[in-house]
């Protein structure tokens, strides 16, 4: 995308690496609320990317993966990942 917050810091990161970077800008003005899933839908048919990094975000990152699934994009939660592997090591000191 080409949003606040975790975009920026991803956007970052992949220059910092001389890594290929493209922006997507939602377009909210003509498309109202849908402006969002579009953008996701843009991203990912012409990006074509192998795998998609969500982080915890709201209806917008849940739409991103839906949408990633559908295409047979697979998804990568990270945070969800390591919560994930807390949980099933304080389960175990139980």
């Amino acid at each position: 995308g080409n949003a606040r917050g975790v975009d920026s810091v991803a956007d970052k990161w992949a220059r910092e690496r001389g890594l290929p970077v493209s922006a997507y800008d939602a377009d909210w003005k003509t498309l109202g609320r849908s402006a969002g899933m579009a953008r996701n839908k843009e991203m990912l048919v012409f990006e074509k990317p192998l795998m998609v990094v969500a982080f915890p975000g709201g209806n917008g990152t849940a739409d991103m993966r839906r949408q990633s699934n559908i295409a047979g994009v697979k998804v990568w939660e990270p945070f969800n990942e390591a919560y994930d592997a807390m949980r099933a090591r304080l389960k175990g000191n139980q």
